[in-house]
């Protein structure tokens, strides 16, 4: 039986894999500038968004929710907020999103801070799940080997520029890295593996996110040396 299991989950894959292959994906619009904020309710009105829901932490809401909410209520757009999305978001945390924008009716994300770590972390993970992460949650490791070397190589940079606002730093490093990174998940795999008496594969999984995340942060790090060193 689990032999048959086996064989159709690698089917699946393999089919949504030549699947995705052939799909034609949308090219992202990217808005940038002074007064870009402004631009967000006529480009969610292109793409057909009639009401939005605007994703984030409670830190970054405070600095860059009120400019996002002002420009959404003089478009006229309808907007639901969920401002809970901790430092290292859990899967509870996606669910409770995925339901309140059910359940409002919202046909749109905006993502601010942790909101858009967030949101990366769930794409890269079910694309991990698409390619063999059901069977060892890769996905987890990634986001948390990426982000350890983007928060080595931000270090650097904010250490080299003195002059920044605390709130840029809050909004990269605290938002973005730290919803894109999870400390929870990680602990709640790592148990399952330990309940399961899969001692390697536990084994394996510390490993890769405690040995690999300091040396990817430490890469990092010598790469912000090398560029602002």
């Amino acid at each position: 039986m689990d032999g048959l299991k086996k064989a159709y989950y690698r089917t699946y894959q393999q089919v949504f894999d030549i699947g995705m292959r052939c799909l034609h994906w949308r090219k992202p619009i990217v808005i940038s500038g002074a007064g870009s904020i402004r631009q967000v309710p006529d480009v969610l009105s292109k793409c057909g968004v009639t009401k939005v829901m605007v994703v984030t932490g409670s830190h970054v809401v405070k600095s860059l929710g009120p400019k996002l909410f002002a420009a959404l209520e003089d478009a006229g757009m309808p907007y639901e907020v969920f401002s809970e999305v901790e430092a290292n978001p859990s899967v509870n945390t996606v669910e409770k999103i995925r339901a309140q924008y059910t359940e409002t009716g919202c046909s749109g994300f905006v993502a601010l801070g942790g909101g858009i770590g967030a949101a990366l972390r769930y794409l890269l993970t079910e694309l991990a799940n698409l390619h063999g992460g059901v069977f060892f949650p890769y996905g987890t490791i990634l986001a948390n080997l990426i982000g350890s070397f983007f928060i080595g190589i931000l270090f650097v940079f904010f250490s080299e520029s003195s002059d920044l606002s605390p709130i840029v730093k809050l909004f990269f490093v605290t938002g973005i890295l730290g919803g894109f990174t999870t400390f929870s998940t990680y602990n709640m795999e790592l148990l399952t593996f330990v309940r399961t008496g899969a001692v390697f594969p536990a084994l394996a999984y510390f490993s890769f996110n405690v040995i690999g995340g300091f040396v990817c942060c430490w890469l990092g790090f010598a790469t912000g040396n090398a560029l602002w060193g």
